[in-house]
């Protein structure tokens, strides 16, 4: 039991630094990445021209950095331990209902508090699906996919997005933390049977929603299908 259970951490370890070193390969890759969040930023602010009349500027961008500051943390810790901070989600979790309410001043809600009613409601049904999810997995797969931290992570998303935004960032999560596993498996470089960290990918869709907001997701997505 003892071989096998160091076994398969070291397999999770292997794991690990297999996904560490492909996003730290190279600086050219650091810098692509780097360049890329810059240009998504500045394609937020025109496409979100209309959203962002009623906000100062660094009102917007002050929030930003607060909400991909908790990303950032969230997700290294996260590739690095395996573990996420429950006090830091918690902390998260309240900035973004601040931030909701900040946000609702300025763009003339009707109801500030109901807004923030369906803030907080969305991390609440977040953090209930993904634990949901979680014990669905361990039944099924006979072992943990999806750790509470997960589900710590996605409250916290949806205190900052609402109902709608959540749902959006759960499936940007899911579907490219599901690319990134095939193709690992089809190079040979992860052990399907083993879990790699899913914060990255929670935050990566988190921020990507912040950016361009639910409605130019919903609108491009339907766009596809010709709709």
């Amino acid at each position: 039991m003892l071989i096998a259970r160091k076994f398969n951490l070291n397999i999770l370890q292997t794991n690990n630094n297999i996904i560490i070193k492909y996003f730290a390969r190279r600086k050219s890759l650091a810098l692509l990445l780097a360049g890329g969040n810059l240009l998504l930023v500045l394609s937020a602010f025109e496409i979100n021209s209309f959203r962002l009349e009623p906000i100062p500027r660094l009102i917007w961008i002050a929030l930003g950095i607060v909400l991909i500051g908790f990303l950032i943390y969230l997700s290294i810790l996260d590739l690095i331990e395996m573990q996420i901070s429950i006090g830091v989600c918690k902390v998260g979790l309240v900035l973004g209902i601040v931030s909701t309410g900040i946000l609702s001043i300025f763009t003339n809600f009707d109801n500030i508090f109901l807004l923030i009613i369906e803030h907080l409601s969305a991390g609440i049904l977040a953090l209930l699906i993904m634990n949901f999810l979680s014990i669905i997995s361990a039944i099924v797969l006979k072992k943990e996919s999806l750790g509470n931290g997960d589900a710590k992570v996605a409250a916290m998303g949806g205190a900052w997005l609402g109902i709608e935004g959540i749902a959006i960032s759960m499936c940007i999560a899911f579907t490219s933390a599901g690319l990134f596993s095939f193709i690992g498996m089809v190079n040979k470089k992860l052990d399907p049977l083993v879990p790699f960290p899913f914060a990255p990918f929670i935050s990566v869709g988190i921020w990507l929603v912040w950016l361009f907001e639910p409605s130019w997701w919903i609108q491009h997505w339907l766009g596809l299908w010709g709709i």
